[in-house]
């Protein structure tokens, strides 16, 4: 009897213990299909943009408008335009639509975690304005906004729970335009394509897998005066932000300058650029500097000239000095290789390059043409040796040191 007993209470134990899974279960639905539908209702979602648009608005310092919000199928977001204006009411950002798929999961959400799983972003215009010769541009004060300085920083690490699992981001039809006193650049991509692999917001930490940019056309306006003092004294410096990425491959891009001088490097060689290839790899940059590695690189103007196949182990970048480890590079004649290192105190001393710039060269097996040098440097052109030398080779091993 006694054994009967116990068979019975371990019955209705199993039987309670369904029913509370069972009833959780059945709670965490009802919730999930109750946030559903409360998104799909229009006061729900203008309620949801307000809170939004406030929330920018804080965080960025300016104005913000976005568009209709709506729910588009039971996971992903839309909104028709986003409109963020600088101080001086002149756009900064536009985007025609924002479509974002997102991961309903109640507990994660209860959690801190907010589960986007990709971004889709069309029709984008970016303009990056300097009011005048000293100041910083529109989109760098907004960025610096997003991610500040490392003080600041770290008063924000402490209040910063939200995680974002992001996965993709797809962009369609970009434009850039940054104009100053000194000059502008602009440039658009039809198509890129981005595979995230873990952002943690709390440490301002981007690990990306793949960048895919497809056929950028850029267009660089001469730029009046070298680089100020004021930003050359770090460039790196100011910001915890910290971006890893995988791979970049950019193909079929273009390139073009306007008001270069005809006889130079920028006029010479970057005036007409089409179809250039670039493929990097094991990107790194923080507030130290930049490394990567260069896969692939093709970068040739309508006259045949330039690099028509680079690689490099490792190029670092920082303020102090530029490294290209372990390089091969051929243009139609030339071949170079080895090491090239290049050492500064400040980046403002390029305005004054065959001074304060000391560069270590080192060669192998390097057989550079006479003719190449002279389209790089054009004042070699009236020295009487390469008069009297016209494509002709030039071998070098071992180093240069100098300035």
């Amino acid at each position: 009897m006694s054994e009967e007993i116990r068979n019975n209470k371990t019955t209705r134990l199993k039987g309670k213990a369904f029913r509370i899974i069972l009833l959780s279960l059945l709670v965490i639905l009802g919730l999930y299909i109750v946030l559903t539908l409360l998104i799909k209702i229009p006061a729900v979602q203008n309620y949801l943009r307000k809170e939004s648009t406030s929330y920018l608005q804080n965080k960025l310092q300016r104005n913000v408008s976005i568009g209709q919000l709506k729910l588009e199928w039971f996971s992903k977001l839309g909104i028709d335009t986003v409109l963020i204006l600088d101080k001086a009411q002149d756009t900064t950002l536009y985007a025609g639509h924002l479509a974002v798929s997102i991961d309903m999961n109640i507990i994660d959400l209860l959690r801190g975690k907010l589960s986007i799983h990709d971004i889709e972003l069309n029709d984008v215009l970016i303009k990056d304005m300097h009011r005048d010769q000293d100041s910083i541009g529109t989109l760098s004060d907004m960025m610096d906004h997003l991610f500040p300085s490392p003080k600041k920083a770290q008063t924000d690490l402490t209040r910063s729970t939200l995680e974002l699992d992001l996965k993709n981001i797809a962009f369609q039809n970009i434009k850039y335009e940054s104009n100053s006193e000194n000059g502008s650049i602009s440039f658009s991509i039809p198509h890129t394509q981005i595979n995230i692999d873990t952002i943690d917001l709390a440490r301002k930490l981007f690990v990306i897998d793949k960048v895919i940019v497809d056929a950028p056309d850029i267009h660089l306006i001469h730029i009046k005066q070298g680089i100020t003092s004021d930003a050359a004294i770090d460039l790196f410096g100011d910001s915890l932000l910290s971006i890893k990425v995988k791979s970049i491959a950019i193909d079929h891009g273009n390139f073009n300058t306007t008001g270069w001088p005809p006889n130079g490097l920028m006029g010479e060689f970057l005036h007409e650029i089409h179809d250039y290839k670039i493929e990097l790899s094991n990107i790194y940059f923080n507030h130290r500097g930049l490394t990567l590695g260069i896969e692939d690189m093709r970068i040739v103007n309508t006259e045949n000239f330039g690099i028509h196949k680079m690689t490099a182990k490792q190029v670092e970048f920082n303020n102090t000095g530029i490294k290209l480890l372990g390089y091969q590079l051929d243009t139609k004649d030339s071949h170079l290789g080895d090491s090239i290192s290049m050492s500064y105190k400040r980046l403002d001393d390029f305005n004054a390059f065959n001074d304060k710039v000391k560069i270590n060269f080192n060669a192998n097996h390097v057989s550079l043409y006479t003719n190449d040098l002279i389209r790089i440097i054009p004042s070699l052109s009236k020295v009487d040796f390469f008069k009297k030398n016209l494509y002709k080779s030039i071998q070098l091993d071992g180093k240069l040191i100098g300035t």
